[in-house]
């Protein structure tokens, strides 16, 4: 059982925080054996038991009637956190990580230490990892909360009170302003606190409510979180049902991801919530060959989709002048790319992914209004474009890249309302799929038959 600790943890602690807790998880690609990292502590009557850590794990165990969970404690005295989850896809194990030089005065207090222990039990038991996406502060501070109120609640059935979960979380170094810190305030851990007295456990994963327009199809969702959406449920979701994330949009507000089962996909890696382009980020990703599926920015945050296929095809982003788009846009397509995405960067510039495909009959527009882009779209079709590679809705109009393309014998654009649902449905059941989404006051989607 290979992993690398020391070099990829992605610690939910800022370095300046020597006692916290936290969740983890490693890409695949990255090795060295997590023994010879963390079985090298000390072990002293002044130290955070390990021994007592196995025990309040069996005792969660045992008290909550639970089973199925691969979970090993191991002493780790090179952690800045004095506890972390951590779980190993490959090997499909998961571990608690006990700092033995930290939190010492718990030993004393079963409840309290207990406590501990619970929090990131709770990150396992309620699936906050997820290998392919890393979370903003805000969603990593959610994660904690809903660990400390599972938690809590963890405690409560064991026999323990609020008081116990409060000493333990006084213990930390908590921020004072959480506002750029991936941990909550102690107030906001202790207001979780009471949550978790004041219902009793529910032992489900913690998940958004979601509602699935396409709940009859089987190969596809379209997924509506009315009430938000925490980065966790896109992991949640893609290993409950075996789909990849192609696609999100807000309208009004709300949440949408569209879902679709890929059997050539093999791992996707999705930036969420992120307040700045993750650049350097995204080029370590093609070249471990992953490609660009969608992406958007909403309310000045990112969105993006990253897919694993066998085989990687060259893509390349840019940030272009809205101004000089024409002029600046047309040596790459003269190069063999076209334009897959498109999205507004700032009032002067959008975000253009151009992927190659030797493509060398096209037409693109940006037209002012959704009935002079279908104008627009009409005339091309007649003129023998029959794909719209990319359709997207910006802040100056309508943007279409259209292109022919084989094995394409029709397409169309439909707007999802609420009395047509069934319509959609019936549309890709008689073999159309969608390429494409985006929205202004309707979600709409480019459907192609093959």
């Amino acid at each position: 059982m290979k992993r690398s600790l020391g070099i990829a943890l992605m610690l939910l602690l800022a370095s300046v925080i020597t006692k916290g807790q936290g969740i983890n998880s490693l890409p695949a690609d990255q090795e060295t054996d997590i023994k010879d990292i963390c079985l090298v502590a000390t072990h002293t009557q002044f130290a955070m038991d390990v021994n007592t850590a196995e025990q309040d794990l069996q005792s969660i165990y045992n008290k909550l009637n639970f089973s199925g969970y691969n979970i090993e404690v191991i002493s780790c005295d090179r952690l800045k956190n004095s506890a972390l989850a951590y779980w190993d896809q490959t090997e499909n194990r998961s571990y608690i990580l006990i700092n033995p030089n930290k939190l010492t005065n718990l030993n004393d207090r079963y409840y309290s230490h207990a406590f501990v222990i619970a929090h990131e039990f709770s990150h396992i038991a309620k699936k906050h990892f997820s290998l392919q996406a890393i979370p903003s502060n805000s969603n990593k501070r959610q994660l904690e909360l809903a660990a400390d109120e599972y938690a809590a609640s963890i405690i409560k059935k064991m026999g323990g009170t609020e008081e116990d979960c409060i000493y333990a979380l006084s213990s930390l170094n908590n921020p004072l302003d959480d506002t750029y810190s991936d941990h909550p305030t102690l107030e906001k851990r202790i207001a979780a606190v009471h949550r978790g007295f004041a219902d009793d456990i529910v032992l489900s994963s913690n998940h958004s409510y979601y509602v699935d327009i396409f709940s009859s199809i089987s190969n596809a969702s379209l997924l509506k979180y009315p009430n938000g959406i925490n980065q966790y449920d896109i992991s949640y979701y893609s290993q409950k049902n075996k789909m990849m994330p192609y696609s999100i949009v807000n309208l009004n507000g709300v949440y949408w991801i569209y879902w679709q089962k890929d059997s050539e996909a093999n791992l996707y890696y999705m930036y969420w919530n992120y307040d700045t382009y993750p650049g350097d980020d995204i080029q370590k990703f093609f070249d471990k060959g992953y490609n660009i599926k969608y992406a958007e920015q909403i309310n000045n945050k990112w969105f993006i989709v990253m897919l694993k296929y066998p085989t990687s095809w060259a893509q390349k982003t840019r940030a272009i002048n809205k101004a000089t788009f024409h002029d600046d846009i047309k040596p790459y397509l003269d190069d063999g790319f076209s334009i897959q995405n498109i999205t507004d960067w700032s009032s002067t510039q959008y975000w253009v992914l151009l992927t190659k495909d030797a493509t060398t009959h096209y037409s693109w527009a940006i037209k002012p209004t959704y009935d002079d882009f279908k104008t627009w779209y009409t005339q091309q079709t007649n003129d023998g474009y029959n794909y719209m590679y990319c359709f997207k809705h910006v802040q100056n109009g309508y943007f279409g890249f259209m292109s022919t393309k084989a094995g394409v014998t029709n397409w169309s654009i439909r707007s999802l309302t609420d009395s047509n649902k069934d319509d959609l449905i019936n549309f890709m059941n008689s073999g159309y799929r969608i390429e494409n989404i985006t929205c202004d006051d309707y979600i709409k989607f480019t459907f192609a038959k093959y």
